[in-house]
């Protein structure tokens, strides 16, 4: 009974109807193989009119296709001839594209994957001087080259994803560290697309894609800590993306404040490598002269400044003593960090994510040991990422996937 004053409730349509019945039936093929309509009927509890009904719906909209004895058929009048098989039916993966694109300060990467967020194509570039890079020019190259490595056209995405190194503005602006200043911004990219752009912090893609695949899979409380060149966290509490009011939530500024963080929010690759260039330049490193150069600025056989600072991870695990203390440097602003977070949010776990992920054992050792435990009531698990460089890419795969269920069946004719 509605309450004295309201408005009585709405009927629901039956174009209403329609909708939650193709919504609910799509999204048991999108996880299945081939069905059939009873197979359908058992999975959704429709029944084989309904099921009959939306798969035509389906079948018009180009979200899932026919299947005869494995190969796609024409669509055809729904009543077949005496004997025929089954009707079998599967998600049209292949029917559009998927762009998640990372646009990291010093590297650009893009994937392309289908509506199942299988990856099907791929392209990166490592900008030689993030200054004066064009990332606008560059976008659309690597964009054209990862569709053309899927065999897809631009015509088949249906949406794609921008993680920036900043945070968001409430419109969506976005400000680009210091060194990033003036160059072209992914909001300009986004400009006449013809197909839906989504601008997401790359530190939140990150903890979307450690939850969806990576080491805090189906963890609802998690705080992912984007370390490369910069600190940054992606928060999820709930299941849900802790963003606040302007989108900055994890950007981590507050560490300025903490003398035992530091005056700069730098990331472990970069202060890895600021300390190794201080260490050799004072004579006190010890580890050996090619570790030195790629300590310092990425040359042998290295050629991306977190590829720089993994070299002084590996010498810090084969035992040299001046690439450990150095770890241990690091670690500790770290450790102090994620003793903040953990008293602030009592996550259950913390994910130390991006391209120094594959140093993996020995920072993550090195922070649980530095832990200020008396100030953490239930010490989370620290953990590094099962995704490293991959992480952002990966959580834009997963919120574009997001977007697409709530819009695939806009077309739907009721």
């Amino acid at each position: 009974m509605s309450s004295v004053g309201s408005p009585p409730p709405r009927p629901v349509t039956s174009h209403q109807l329609r909708r939650v019945s193709a919504d609910a039936l799509l999204a048991v093929l999108r996880v299945g193989e081939v069905m059939t309509a009873s197979q359908l009927m058992e999975a959704t509890g429709f029944s084989r009119t309904s099921v009959h009904e939306v798969c035509a719906d389906l079948l018009r909209l180009g979200r899932i296709i026919e299947v005869d004895g494995g190969t796609p058929v024409a669509a055809r009048g729904m009543s077949g001839g005496r004997g025929r098989p089954p009707r079998r039916y599967a998600f049209a993966a292949d029917s559009g594209a998927v762009v998640a694109v990372d646009l990291g300060v010093h590297t650009i990467t893009v994937w392309v994957t289908d509506l199942r967020g299988v990856l099907r194509g791929v392209s990166e570039r490592t900008l030689p001087d993030p200054v004066t890079a064009d990332r606008t020019a560059l976008l659309d190259e690597l964009v054209g080259r990862a569709l053309t490595g899927a065999g897809m056209r631009t015509a088949e995405v249906l949406v794609a994803v921008v993680g920036v190194p900043s945070s968001l503005s409430a419109v969506q602006q976005i400000e680009y560290p210091a060194e990033q200043r003036g160059v072209a911004l992914a909001t300009a990219w986004a400009t006449g697309r013809g197909w839906p752009v989504l601008i997401e912090n790359d530190a939140n893609l990150a903890a979307l894609g450690e939850r969806w695949s990576g080491v805090a899979r189906s963890l609802d409380n998690v705080v992912v800590v984007l370390a490369g060149e910069r600190l940054g966290a992606g928060i999820l509490m709930g299941g849900r993306l802790v963003r606040g009011e302007h989108g900055s939530a994890g950007e981590l500024r507050f560490v300025s404040l903490m003398p035992a963080i530091g005056p700069e929010v730098l990331g472990i690759a970069r202060h890895a490598r600021e300390l190794a260039a201080a260490a050799i330049a004072d004579g006190t490193a010890t580890f050996g002269a090619a570790a030195q150069r790629a300590a310092v600025d990425g040359t042998a056989a290295v050629d991306t400044p977190d590829m720089s600072a993994r070299a002084v991870f590996r010498a810090a695990a084969d035992g040299d003593e001046s690439a450990l203390r150095i770890v241990r440097t690091v670690c500790e602003r770290l450790a102090h960090l994620v003793g903040v977070l953990a008293t602030l949010l009592d996550p259950a776990m913390v994910v130390i994510s991006g391209g120094v992920a594959d140093a993996g054992r020995l920072l993550v050792d090195t922070i649980q040991q530095l832990l200020p435990a008396a100030m953490i009531d239930n010490p989370p698990l620290v953990v590094a990422s099962s995704l490293g460089a991959d992480a952002v890419v990966t959580g834009g795969v997963r919120l574009g996937l997001d977007h697409l269920e709530n819009h695939l069946l806009d077309g739907l004719v009721g």
